[in-house]
Parts: C-alpha cells; sequence; structure tokens
C-alpha cells in the first residue's frame, strides 16, 4: 500500500523488484515511455511516482542495471562496489549455459527512473554511456546552471542523425525546466577524441556509476573542480 502524499488516500499498487527484460517487455517500455511505478490516485487525481529499487537485467543486451532511490545518491560509492562485487560474482560462478551472456554485460547503477530509461535510450541508439557523459560535460561547461547542486541532467533522446537532446531538471523538480539539443557534431566529437576522454576522466570508462554527476560529487568533496 502507498499513501497519496496530497490526500493521504491509500493506493493499491503493484511494485516491480526485479525485471528481466526479455520476459517482461511491456515493463522496459513502462521504462522508456516513463510511466513505470507511475499511477493516479483515486481520491484526488493526483499523479504519483513509487520510487523503488529495481533490478533491471537483460543478458540478451548484454544489460544489467541497478537503480536505486535519489535517496541513496549521496552513498553512492557503497552502491558501485556492490554492483562491481555482484558482477564478479557472477561472472566467476556463472553456468556455462549463461558463460556467452554474461561476456561483454555492462553493469550500471543509477539513480532513479530517469536515469535507468537515459540507459536504455543511449544503447539502443548503439553510443557509449561513458562518452556521452563527457557531452554532458562539455554542455555544463557552456551552461554553468546544468551542473548546479542537486540537479540533474539526462538524455531524452538521440536521432538518427547523432543529435542529442538532453533535459535539465531543477533541484527538487518533476518537470524539465530546459530541453537542449547537441549538435551530431558533439557525439561525432567524444567518439574522435575517446582516448584523450578517458584519459581525463577514467572514472567513467570503468562501469559502474557512469555519471558526469559523480565528478559534481567528488569535486564538491575534495574541493577540486572536475568540469
Amino acid at each position: 500500500m502507498v499513501a497519496c502524499p496530497r490526500c493521504a488516500g491509500e493506493l493499491d499498487v503493484w511494485l516491480a523488484r526485479g525485471i528481466h527484460a526479455p520476459r517482461r517487455d511491456d515493463l522496459r517500455a513502462a521504462i522508456l515511455d516513463r510511466s513505470l511505478h507511475r499511477v493516479r490516485c483515486a481520491g484526488c487525481d493526483e499523479r504519483i511516482e513509487v520510487e523503488q529499487r529495481v533490478v533491471y537485467t537483460d543478458f540478451e543486451r548484454k544489460q544489467w542495471i541497478y537503480c536505486c532511490v535519489e535517496a541513496d545518491r549521496a552513498d553512492w560509492t557503497r552502491w558501485e562496489a556492490r554492483v562491481h562485487d555482484d558482477a564478479t560474482r557472477l561472472l566467476r560462478d556463472q553456468s556455462p549455459l549463461i558463460g556467452h551472456l554474461a561476456h561483454g554485460l555492462r553493469v550500471r547503477v543509477v539513480f532513479g527512473y530517469e536515469e535507468m530509461r537515459e540507459k536504455l535510450v543511449v544503447w539502443e541508439a548503439g553510443a557509449d554511456d561513458a562518452l556521452i557523459e563527457c557531452l554532458k560535460i562539455r554542455a555544463a561547461a557552456g551552461d554553468p546552471r546544468l551542473a548546479l547542486p542537486g540537479s540533474h541532467l539526462v538524455v531524452d533522446r538521440i536521432d538518427a542523425s547523432d543529435e542529442v537532446g538532453l533535459l535539465w531538471f531543477p533541484v527538487g523538480a518533476v518537470a524539465p525546466e530546459l530541453t537542449i539539443a547537441c549538435s551530431p557534431d558533439w557525439l561525432r566529437d567524444t567518439d574522435r577524441d575517446r582516448t584523450a576522454l578517458a584519459r581525463s576522466y577514467p572514472e567513467l570508462f570503468r562501469g559502474g556509476y557512469v555519471s558526469f554527476h559523480r565528478l559534481l560529487l567528488s569535486s564538491r568533496r575534495t574541493g577540486v573542480d572536475r568540469t
């Protein structure tokens, strides 16, 4: 049961704790159309998104995502270590029958459904999420608002032309305040400069928490500006 934050009415809501996409393509579609765990209160018609940790797996697409809740973000180092440990255990203890599925598995930890959706959009477009995060660094360098503490910058779309559409959510916002269209040249530039970018931002190319937000969190801890 979930309590409506507006009228305190109780809602009987089904929540997924684990999603194996090949078996539940409807749930993968719900992530992409932003309807996962979103309901309307029958009493006051309030639209509610229910936060829930979710493990998303799709071995056919080589994807494994730990989707944590926003409150977990401050402890991202622990969650990143956990997802790496679980991946190591999977690869070590794998059955010979799934060994080929584990090879090349992309393992990520994200915070919130929007970030989980972002990974699916990026990978479906055939893009490298580490390079996408570097593209965000370039965007934030041109508009410092995009790197404000507590705000969120996520990919909404990647077109066939390689134009990347970003959404920026201010602190605490449920709807984006800015939409940014990044020229196709930006994505091509990051691909061309992959070696230099991996040298400058190695933590983005190791898997786990692949997000430019980790650089912002780290810089606030150390006082070093990484953007």
